[in-house]
């Protein structure tokens, strides 16, 4: 068995104490979460082999939960629920939630699917890292150096800059760029995306980098430096 945690976010003591009692039975580590933005960083998180949001996040807040979630930990994510809408379904899966189990929930059954991803899940491997010129990509890390240099962008502009450099060769439509950073496939703000990629291109100039950001008109944007990259492991 891997010896990872299975982390709860918003369950009640009652369903905490019985799964995790069958968790235990499973030989599986369990521990609470503080849902609180606070308290929930990539720390927090960092041993997490599945993450389990529960049914006292209310379901207005479970999505943002859930985003958030996603872009702390790879970690599968199980979202607890009462009846959800086929839309409401389809706006945690496009956020990342591997699965929904539905109330009431049977505490053996859900360690027992637990036991079972955890017995399957592959060895860990390194993310990849991605190379353009100068400008190195640390996914795990989550760091951008340029010309050996850390370089300082918001979370945004490291999705949009990681995609655009794991296939540097090709175009990529503002929709799919849109919905790969901000996992919604309602989302599709072509202005909000241009400040993001303006702001980029600036920061990595400004660091002695390439101007990589190009813009193909009315497609999207694409890497422009005429480099290879290089993706390791």
């Amino acid at each position: 068995m891997l010896q990872h945690e299975v982390c709860f976010l918003g369950v009640a003591d009652s369903l905490f104490f019985e799964l995790g009692e069958e968790l235990e039975r499973q030989g599986i580590r369990f521990r609470r979460v503080e849902p609180r933005e606070q308290a929930l960083n990539s720390q927090s998180l960092h041993e997490a082999a599945i993450v389990l949001i529960g049914p006292t996040i209310p379901q207005e807040d479970r999505l943002a939960l859930a985003r958030r979630v996603r872009a702390l930990t790879s970690a599968p994510i199980t979202v607890i629920s009462d009846s959800l809408a086929e839309l409401d379904e389809l706006r945690l899966v496009t956020v990342g939630v591997c699965s929904i189990s539905y109330q009431p929930i049977r505490p053996r059954v859900l360690a027992a699917q637990i036991a079972l991803r955890l017995d399957h899940a592959p060895a860990d491997q390194a993310e990849p890292r991605l190379v353009y010129g100068n400008i190195e990509v640390q996914v795990a890390e989550h760091r951008v150096t340029v010309a050996g240099e850390a370089l300082d962008i918001t979370k945004t502009e490291f999705d949009l800059l990681a995609h655009l450099m794991t296939d540097p060769k090709r175009a990529f439509t503002h929709e799919e760029l849109t919905r790969w950073i901000w996992n919604d496939p309602w989302v599709s703000d072509h202005h909000r995306l241009e400040a993001h990629a303006c702001r980029l291109r600036k920061k990595i100039s400004e660091a002695g980098g390439p101007s990589v950001i190009g813009s193909v008109r009315g497609v999207g944007y694409r890497l422009t430096a005429t480099q290879s990259a290089d993706h390791s492991s």
